[in-house]
């Protein structure tokens, strides 16, 4: 898997997240993966374990986050649109 996959996949595993307070699921983020990169339903097999430990880091630094800062973040964010939010999850 590439770097640039995996960006995608921790950008859209936060994004997640964050809209579901710290709790999302590795099937959510690969729906979204493959409406994304369709060309990858033919190596899911392959995939899905990356996706799940992804999703899961994703998922402990937000609760982690919000354990810190619980209303700022939730208030920042959920203030944000949908590409407010991408542009400000996206890792680089």
């Amino acid at each position: 898997m590439n770097d640039d996959l995996r960006k995608e996949i921790r950008k859209v595993s936060l994004q997640n997240a964050f809209e579901h307070d710290g709790k999302t699921k590795d099937k959510i983020v690969l729906s979204k993966i493959l409406g994304i990169v369709p060309e990858l339903k033919n190596n899911i097999k392959d995939i899905i374990p990356e996706i799940a430990s992804i999703v899961s880091q994703a998922a402990a630094a937000v609760k982690l986050s919000q354990q810190f800062f619980p209303s700022a973040i939730t208030t920042v964010l959920k203030d944000l649109s949908n590409n407010e939010r991408a542009v400000l999850l996206e890792i680089r």
